[in-house]
């Protein structure tokens, strides 16, 4: 992808700003959903730092909208390949922190020079993420409004809810959920559904109560594909 190219996608794609939870779930394929409250009076930053993102990022969203995923990441390497009769070649080793993974990514002059002086070693936040290190891109397939209760399991679990059976102190035969990974069943609830209200409440209201949930507020709805960056 040349300079060009990359101007000419990204006036055309959205950036999506992820939270390491919300970047794996997605890059693990569990996420295709996202919610977040109709009210902006509920929509307030907390720890996470992707709430009022989100529905910022989401405004008047509508099916067929395209935006590019933007995480947290680091520049392990620079390197450049240079063959008898053929141009330069520049590339960067990547590596994403919500999985740790890394892919090499060709670049352009340009880019492997700012890269270069930048001298950048550390972690970047994903607000900070250029278009040429993302990984994968989400398209809207869908858009709705509707109350909080309407959500069903397949849906929580499309909201990136996973259930964990051996945790510690864990008993046998029972099932907990949660969105982020627990590090014990008591960071973990019963069901997908209430595993998705505790992580709304966190992300929308900073609390770890169902305050939004038990209030039935409505939430706009966004289904959406994921393709992965070649």
């Amino acid at each position: 992808m040349n300079a060009r190219d990359e101007s000419v996608i990204a006036a055309r794609r959205r950036k999506l700003i992820l939270g390491d939870v919300d970047a794996l779930a997605i890059a693990d394929g569990r996420k295709t959903q996202i919610r977040w409250p109709v009210a902006a009076s509920h929509d307030q930053p907390n720890a996470r730092g992707a709430s009022s993102q989100i529905a910022q990022q989401f405004k008047d969203v509508a099916p067929g909208d395209r935006f590019w995923g933007s995480e947290a990441f680091r520049v392990v390497e620079l390197f450049e390949r240079t063959e008898p009769g053929i141009a330069t070649r520049y590339f960067a080793l990547v590596e994403y922190r919500c999985d740790l993974t890394q892919a090499k990514v060709e670049i352009t002059a340009p880019q492997f020079r700012r890269q270069e002086a930048s001298r950048r070693r550390g972690w970047i936040a994903a607000r900070l993420m250029p278009l040429w290190a993302s990984r994968f891109e989400v398209v809207a397939e869908t858009v709705r409004v509707e109350p909080t209760w309407d959500i069903s399991e397949a849906d929580a679990i499309a909201q990136g809810a996973r259930k964990f059976t051996d945790l510690p102190d864990a008993h046998s035969g029972q099932v907990y959920w949660s969105v982020p990974t627990p590090s014990s069943v008591h960071e973990c609830l019963p069901s997908a559904q209430f595993a998705f209200a505790n992580d709304l409440c966190k992300q929308h209201s900073g609390a770890s109560d169902l305050e939004l949930w038990d209030r039935n507020v409505a939430l706009c709805v966004v289904r959406f594909n994921v393709s992965r960056s070649e």
